[in-house]
């Protein structure tokens, strides 16, 4: 703060004026009928005073209270003594008297959380400024803001004006901060169109707001489950705050399979191929062996059909043996790999 002008007096011959000497603390002004403090931080008797106020009235105190009764700029001089070293000094200060005016601030702000919005106050030209609110906040900005805000801002936030050491009239505003919306569609899913009926499949539902977009732009609260895919929506609350989730749907059945224990690959066109025959059955090994343990058959195709034939040609009738690998699902989703043994009857 400027603490006031220092004039240097002429001094006699061989005087000098103390280059330490504290300057002594003048208001740069305040309100009408309030009282002002006047400080000259030195100590008596060393130091001896004269103030001229500027309204007709002097003292002669080292520190002291003032009141202004009417408005203008008041010229304050202190006319300052160093009576050890006979030094002196003049400081000087303009001293605005104002009338106190209103800071007014405009609305109760409200936002969602995350959000950056000004609290906002009405110019006063020349003002500074002192905010206080929640949490300690404080801010000097003539029109704060409270930026990723969080619902624990919400509240009272007070401001004063000083224009010239006059302190405005205290304005407040309320500002409330809306907590973000939780949509929740849950956790990824999985459906079965085969064995589930079209009433029973998965029906997303975020909750209740007033607004929703879904990925398709469709408008609803709720959302029918048709096809495997990644379901998103926007909602927005009664507060306008807006929030997202997004699921994945997956389309999957519980793999099924059935293994047969006789064929006939006599090319009549029923019955020819020895096959492993399911549903969903995401990978297989399949190997084939005559009595004597030697491989007739291998394949890694999920759809591996044996003919019945080694090298091309026929084998004999008989019983081979088989070891399958096979993964799939279950009903809940999750994967397995299994391993079969059996037989097989080749008939001609």
């Amino acid at each position: 703060m400027d603490m006031g002008t220092t004039n240097r007096m002429p001094m006699a011959a061989g005087q000098v004026s103390n280059p330490s000497m504290p300057k002594a603390f003048i208001p740069e002004g305040g309100c009408l009928n309030d009282t002002l403090g006047f400080n000259t931080q030195l100590p008596e008797p060393r130091y001896s005073f004269l103030w001229d106020l500027g309204d007709g009235t002097s003292s002669t105190s080292a520190s002291f209270s003032h009141v202004y009764t009417s408005l203008g700029a008041f010229k304050v001089t202190l006319y300052l003594t160093d009576n050890c070293l006979n030094l002196h000094d003049t400081l000087t200060r303009d001293v605005l008297i104002t009338l106190r005016q209103a800071a007014t601030i405009s609305g109760d702000p409200e936002l969602c959380e995350g959000g950056h919005d000004p609290v906002g106050v009405t110019d006063l030209p020349g003002a500074r400024f002192d905010w206080t609110g929640p949490g300690g906040y404080f801010s000097e900005d003539q029109y704060p803001a409270i930026g990723n805000a969080v619902p624990a801002q919400s509240g009272p936030y007070s401001v004063i004006g000083i224009i010239s050491g006059c302190a405005t009239y205290p304005a407040t505003a309320t500002v409330q901060v809306y907590p973000t919306p939780q949509p929740e569609l849950g956790s990824d899913d999985i459906f079965c169109p085969i064995d589930d009926p079209v009433d029973s499949l998965p029906v997303l539902y975020p909750g209740n707001y007033s607004a929703y977009e879904w990925q398709d732009g469709s408008n609803a609260p709720a959302y029918h489950v048709q096809e495997e895919g990644l379901y998103r929506v926007i909602v927005t609350d009664e507060n306008g705050c807006i929030a997202a989730d997004s699921v994945f749907i997956r389309e999957i059945c519980p793999t099924l399979y059935y293994i047969p224990n006789v064929f006939s690959p006599n090319d009549d066109g029923i019955n020819d191929l020895f096959e492993i025959a399911g549903r969903d059955i995401q990978s297989m090994r399949l190997s084939i062996y005559d009595r004597w343990g030697g491989l007739m058959f291998e394949s890694d195709d999920v759809n591996a059909r044996w003919d019945g034939k080694y090298k091309g040609k026929p084998v004999n009738p008989g019983v081979y043996t088989w070891v399958a690998h096979i993964g799939g699902f279950y009903k809940d989703g999750t994967t397995f790999v299994k391993t079969e043994y059996g037989s097989v009857t080749v008939v001609r």
